[in-house]
């Protein structure tokens, strides 16, 4: 089978790739994860001192085929200051993995904390295939303008470079009367280069879906910058399977 790959400086230049995906309702035998959340976290002191009781933070989350929490990473917030009672609180819950045709996945979600004078709220998004959420609960802390953001390619400096990439190598070959298949994977480039959380659309979660997630998730990159300053990018990368 030969396999095409788009370069992801031709793919990525010049567009806005903050296009996220949307999510598709779970119908059985297919179920996003499921997060147990036994603890919640508290609003600092220090800011309640500051005159501040409302605020809001994004924090995607890696659950493998097992249950088990493998990767966190704050995508967005109010003030810094609400990350670490969040990220203490999520790593003590418990999850079931989601279900994909029948059989459990490893699978990425966002999870939103709203906190208010009455003590936070939860507002989870059990979206397991993408960095985009789907929120169970509309309600949130509003516009209120982040502190802290994710930074999307177009912010960058420069599209980050990669300097390791490998291809993906799917068992299995597209059906030649549907043509090339394409395979969208969403990830996000860290402030050393490395690829996390990646992940593709529900209805993309099949053999050739799988192969190119394993590859991106090898790959590396001159680490992304503004302003010169190391950063944290969200991403996404075409592949083209021929016949």
């Amino acid at each position: 089978m030969k396999t095409t790959t788009r370069s992801i400086l031709s793919a990525l230049l010049g567009f806005a790739v903050a296009a996220h995906l949307a999510a598709q309702p779970s119908v059985p035998p297919d179920s996003p994860v499921k997060m147990h959340a036994w603890d919640m976290p508290f609003f600092p002191t220090q800011l309640a001192m500051g005159g501040i009781v409302n605020g809001e933070l994004k924090l995607a989350i890696e659950v493998d085929a097992t249950g088990r929490l493998t990767d966190t990473l704050v995508v967005a917030y109010t003030d810094e200051a609400l990350a670490r009672p969040s990220l203490a609180a999520v790593r003590k819950w418990t999850f079931d993995p989601a279900i994909v045709n029948g059989e459990p996945r490893s699978s990425t979600s966002t999870v939103v904390f709203s906190f208010r004078p009455d003590g936070p709220v939860l507002v989870e998004s059990p979206n397991s295939t993408g960095p985009d959420p789907y929120l169970t609960q509309v309600e949130s802390f509003g516009e209120q303008r982040f502190q802290y953001e994710v930074s999307e390619l177009r912010d960058l400096d420069r599209i980050p470079a990669p300097v390791h990439i490998v291809k993906p190598t799917p068992g299995v070959r597209p059906d030649k009367a549907s043509g090339p298949a394409r395979i969208v994977v969403d990830f996000y480039i860290d402030e050393k280069g490395r690829v996390r959380m990646p992940s593709v659309s529900r209805d993309q979660d099949n053999a050739l879906g799988w192969a190119a997630v394993q590859a991106v998730a090898q790959w590396q990159f001159v680490p992304p910058t503004v302003n010169g300053n190391p950063v944290t990018a969200h991403a996404k990368q075409e592949f083209v399977f021929k016949p």
